[in-house]
């Protein structure tokens, strides 16, 4: 089983597969249901209760610049996984035990309390009220879940803190009335930039066509995928494949080996059910329109592109 990786994209996809219980690349590791930044700050991990319902707690704050790419890493990984998610603070003590690091239920429920608060205290204040009630609400609402997961005792110092909407309707009503009228002043010019960037990517089609195919050949890196314009990277929307040595990579840097990618082809040919197939450390999740594979989506359109390109 492999458990060096090429790259910390590569090692948090497979973790958030949860097909293997070690993994590393770089200054980030998988163990069980963690996963580390620098190998001992927990940034996420897989919870499953005595009832068997599996839940996903992600750090809500990272310590440096650097951690706060590697969180970045796992979020994108997450994406297209249908994990039941909360964010929450965890402990910060590089001498914790990886046990109480994330799931320090004094420091959590805490941290739920003191954004409640943050959210009272700003409201009167606040030129957007309801979004400070709905806030208010949503951390009231995560905390009764942590509790109740854990089976702990919801802090009584958090009613204290959770805004009653029958005495702040007059706060949101003239705050509405301001905000309507930003709101059409906002969208107009938000309808007018979606249309250019709309027609600007249209543009772009023959450069961005031109790109892939310096890609698919390894001239360039995934990196370099992209078009600078008016000041701004614009990247192809989508997935695309390419081979690299005996794997093939993916603009979400994934890799699987080329032997099972054309097993893979040859059953999608043969019209047999591919679901469940595995293939690398990713599993086959459907194939309707787009091909997906773990968090990634091929548009039969790529499949196409990426196998008559090698020949395959």
């Amino acid at each position: 089983m492999k458990k060096v990786f090429s790259n910390h994209s590569e090692v948090c996809h497979v973790w958030a597969s949860q097909t293997q219980e070690q993994g590393t690349a770089g200054n980030i590791s998988f163990r069980d249901d963690s996963i580390f930044s620098y190998h001992w700050w927990e940034m996420a991990r897989f919870y499953t209760t005595k009832s068997g319902k599996k839940y996903l707690f992600i750090r809500s704050w990272s310590y440096s610049n650097s951690t706060s790419k590697h969180l970045s890493h796992v979020r994108r990984a997450l994406h297209g996984h249908n994990y039941e998610t909360i964010y929450v603070h965890g402990s910060f003590s590089r001498y914790s035990s990886a046990g109480d690091c994330l799931l320090n239920h004094a420091d959590n429920c805490q941290d739920f309390v003191n954004k409640m608060q943050n959210s009272f205290d700003k409201l009167k204040k606040s030129r957007y009220p309801r979004s400070e009630y709905d806030f208010n609400q949503s951390q009231y609402q995560e905390l009764k879940k942590y509790c109740s997961i854990f089976r702990l005792k919801v802090p009584k110092e958090a009613k204290n803190y959770l805004l009653d909407w029958d005495n702040i309707q007059y706060l949101v009503r003239g705050a509405e009335i301001k905000e309507a009228n930003r709101t059409y002043s906002r969208k107009r010019t938000e309808l007018a930039e979606r249309v250019h960037t709309r027609h600007l990517m249209q543009a772009l089609r023959p450069e961005f066509k031109a790109l892939i195919k310096k890609w698919r050949a390894c001239e360039i890196s995934t990196r370099d995928l992209y078009v600078k314009k008016e000041g701004v990277y614009w990247r192809p929307k989508g997935y695309f494949l390419r081979v690299k040595g005996e794997q093939v990579e993916t603009t979400g840097s994934a890799f699987v080996p080329v032997r099972e990618a054309k097993i893979l082809l040859a059953r999608i040919r043969a019209g047999k059910d591919i679901k469940g197939f595995k293939i690398g450390h990713y599993t086959v999740i459907s194939i309707n329109g787009t091909l997906k594979i773990g968090c990634h989506d091929f548009k039969r359109s790529e499949i196409e592109a990426f196998t008559n390109f090698y020949g395959w």
